[in-house]
């Protein structure tokens, strides 16, 4: 009976004996070969990333891009401030000019990672999106390692090259998320658990823990690794692994790196954890529109072939390979993570699925091509796989293009008659503004010159996802006197999403009223307001309301606003 091995080994020309693979690697130059590869995976998925047009895109790609960015840039410039002040202290008088940071609301990893970077690379789009190749490169080579010993090198590395050049993957990489971290680390800790199935050895549980801890320090969703040992012990039916000692070393390990931030951070993990007003999605709605975005990464045909390999490897094989368990638990763990705990229909949500998708693929490819042979050419095999990733490529998601944030900063520092400036709009257009006045600032090696005012935060009141919504004034004249004591000359309003009550009544505040007039924009969909009368500088605290996260108000007094 051919092999999975033999099969797609025959169809990409690598040489095999029996069920030794013939290596092209000598042992001493295994990790040099590795690191050959990843580099040229890496200049791969910087081209791709450079064809949806992720380096000129800007920080709103979703609402929580402009706080990644924005937490890093925090790490890095207190590392290089050499401030006498506590972290907090510092980080509460950045956020009080940039209100986009969120500290605390995530694990810390990605944004110390973040940090890191920036210590070497300028904090900018391009230096950003350059650190997602780098993670997508790393999940390929991983993918490659997990893959090699079972469809050989060549197999493993055109495995990995699409992995690179999947379209799907690669719009998401295109924006700053900490879930580009979260797949490499998903990854090697499924690796690490399949080879404890084959061997039960200390080591091998010790560092599925350790890349467990450093998920779970990523990202809530790391949680999603507990199906790996449930279903692989389960699909292996080594029940007596459960009485193991060494299998408890990982979790042991987990709590002692991972625990003491989640128990220092239980409040706000809870805090974090609220849907807001819409709730979670339904778990019948979440399940299928999950599986309908696994699906999309692989294509109507490659789905199909996913299909076939869950059958041929579980179903057909009793008990199933040590590898094939993992892998299938670590599917099925992204999959029931946000659609039965936590129900969420976001695609990026499913990017660590990716790896075990591709590695059923490779199994789906063995028996199509069996049934195949029969009615086609010897050829079958290539036309397939070829057939398979040409329908992976044809659909090309659509990019968001750049609306004009950075233009629109421009506009408004030269607009404005103070150093304060106020941004209405939903989360991704006030982080992206935000963010593009910090990354002007730290291009001319100056501290926060400008104060930049959230108006969800200054003319109302909510959670982190919108719930308990209050508008914190009674009345238009009200909100305009603050304006002014605040220091405020130049307000942007915008219109391509709903406006909720605080915008309608500045937006009526600031058409029928004062000194405020309307300015051109060089932005489609935001209107400017500026002050004709400017206050030269705030005559009151600014303070900003963070009862639901510091349970207090950050407070700015006027003497540390800079003037013009």
């Amino acid at each position: 009976m051919t092999s999975l091995t033999d099969v797609l080994s025959s169809a990409i020309g690598t040489k095999t004996y029996g069920q030794h693979i013939v290596k092209p690697f000598a042992e001493p130059w295994r990790m040099v070969a590795l690191f050959l590869v990843w580099l040229g995976l890496f200049g791969i998925s910087n081209l791709t990333l450079n064809t949806t047009g992720a380096f000129k895109a800007e920080f709103d790609g979703n609402p929580d891009e402009a706080s990644h960015m924005m937490t890093g840039m925090l790490i890095r410039d207190y590392l290089v401030s050499g401030t006498p002040l506590p972290a907090v202290k510092y980080a509460e008088r950045q956020y009080l000019a940039y209100p986009k940071f969120a500290w605390g609301v995530w694990p810390p990893l990605f944004h110390v990672l973040e940090g890191g970077w920036f210590l070497f690379f300028e904090p900018t789009r391009g230096s950003a999106i350059v650190l997602m190749a780098a993670l997508l490169s790393l999940s390929a080579v991983l993918s490659f390692v997990a893959l090699r010993d079972e469809i050989g090198n060549k197999a493993a590395c055109l495995i990995a090259l699409f992995m690179v050049i999947c379209p799907v993957a690669v719009s998401q990489f295109g924006v700053v998320i900490a879930d580009a971290l979260l797949v490499p680390l998903t990854l090697a800790a499924t690796w690490y658990f399949a080879r404890f199935l084959e061997t039960h050895a200390l080591r091998h549980s010790i560092w599925f823990g350790v890349f467990s801890a450093l998920a779970f320090l990523t990202k809530y969703n790391g949680f999603l690794l507990i199906f790996v040992p449930l279903l692989g012990i389960g699909l292996t039916r080594q029940w007596r692994l459960w009485l193991n000692p060494r299998l408890w070393a990982a979790p042991a390990l987990i709590l002692l790196l991972a625990g003491p931030w989640y128990v220092g951070h239980a409040p706000m993990i809870v805090y974090a954890a609220d849907m807001g007003p819409g709730g979670f999605d339904s778990r019948t709605f979440a399940s299928l529109s999950n599986l309908k975005g696994l699906m999309s990464f692989m294509g109507p045909l490659g789905s199909l072939l996913v299909g076939i390999g869950l059958c041929s490897r579980l179903a057909f094989v009793k008990p199933p390979s040590a590898n094939a368990a993992a892998q299938a638990g670590l599917l099925f763990g992204v999959w029931a993570m946000h659609s039965l705990l936590y129900p969420s229909s976001t695609l990026r949500y499913l990017l660590p699925a990716l790896p075990a998708l591709l590695y059923f693929f490779c199994a789906g490819l063995g028996p199509a091509t069996r049934v195949l042979q029969r009615a086609l050419p010897r050829y079958a095999m290539r036309l397939l796989a070829l057939a398979s990733f040409m329908l992976m490529l044809v659909a090309r998601p659509h990019e968001k293009p750049p609306r004009g944030w950075r233009d629109l900063t421009s506009r408004m520092r030269d607009l404005a008659g103070s150093r304060v400036l106020m941004i209405c709009g939903e989360g991704p257009a006030e982080g992206a503004l935000i963010t593009e006045m910090a990354i002007h600032d730290r291009q001319r090696d100056r501290k926060p010159e400008w104060t930049v005012l959230r108006g969800s935060k200054m003319l109302a009141k909510s959670t982190w996802m919108g719930g308990n919504y209050q508008v914190v004034f009674n009345s238009p004249d009200e909100m305009l006197r603050s304006l002014k004591n605040w220091g405020v000359s130049v307000v942007a309003i915008d219109f391509t999403a709903k406006l909720y009550p605080h915008e309608r009544m500045l937006l009526s505040a600031l058409q029928q009223r004062g000194t405020w007039r309307e300015e051109q924009t060089p932005m489609e969909g935001i209107r400017i307001f500026v002050d004709t009368v400017p206050p030269q500088a705030p005559h009151q605290p600014i303070e900003v309301d963070m009862s639901y996260t510091l349970g207090r108000k950050l407070r700015l007094e006027p003497a540390e606003s800079k003037a013009e």
